[in-house]
């Protein structure tokens, strides 16, 4: 018996892929808030229903409901009403994490935990507008995520301060020059503040003897510290690791 308003609703469909069925018979509903695997063997045909769900595969055979859109014939020109209700990040042309859907308060602390290649990565890239973002609606420090311009990307990154483990430091330039080529990449002019404001998180993490050292006199710990100073540069909104 399906309950009276499902998000998703699947009623005696059948997936293809070109002329193959690849699943058949599939019933389920899935509710609001309702956390759900899709489990299965390479080939099995996880990422061709989920195709169906988003619209990218027609659907031939039984009904599909999902955020009040009846997938079988859709129109093309509601297919994006469709996907700005879904959030689905895509991993070259795979589809790695969908229908996510969270926020995050100014002050909150979050961890974002997983397997290895379950998506932490790709989902933290598609925040910072390193991969697009090709289905659903990501608003992050004031900044539409979604279609972004590539002149904006500096402007959003600014707010956003990433700590990378492997720490992405120039090994053939200085501290101080590692952190001015981040100022000078995020919009700062004035030498004069950017000298304080190095100086400043240098000092904050601890390292305020450094500037002059090349990356590989620094121990492991000392570069990391750097990379911290440098995701604090620009007093970001959220700093991420």
């Amino acid at each position: 018996m399906f309950s009276s308003d499902p998000v998703v609703r699947v009623s005696d469909a059948s997936i293809f892929q070109d002329s193959n069925t690849v699943l058949s018979g599939i019933n389920f509903e899935i509710e609001k808030d309702e956390f759900v695997f899709l489990v299965g063997r390479t080939g099995s045909g996880k990422s061709s229903l989920l195709k169906t769900l988003y619209a990218d595969l027609s659907l031939r055979l039984g009904d599909v409901f999902i955020a009040g859109h009846s997938i079988r014939g859709i129109k093309n020109a509601d297919v994006p009403l469709l996907r700005r209700k879904l959030g689905i990040i895509f991993q070259d042309s795979n589809t790695v994490l969908s229908g996510i859907n969270f926020e995050i308060e100014k002050d909150e602390f979050v961890f974002l935990v997983g397997r290895t290649g379950s998506g932490k990565s790709s989902l933290l890239k598609t925040l910072y507008a390193d991969l697009p973002l090709r289905l659903g609606d990501v608003f992050i420090a004031g900044h539409s995520i979604r279609g972004i311009k590539n002149a904006d990307v500096p402007l959003l990154r600014r707010k956003l301060g990433i700590i990378f483990q492997d720490f992405q430091l120039f090994n053939d330039r200085t501290v101080a020059e590692n952190l001015m080529f981040v100022m000078k990449a995020t919009g700062w002019s004035d030498n004069a503040k950017m000298r304080a404001r190095l100086s400043e998180v240098l000092m904050q993490v601890g390292l305020g003897s450094v500037e002059k050292k090349m990356p590989h006199q620094l121990s492991g710990g000392e570069q990391q510290r750097v990379v911290i100073a440098r995701a604090l540069l620009n007093e970001p909104h959220i700093t991420s690791r």
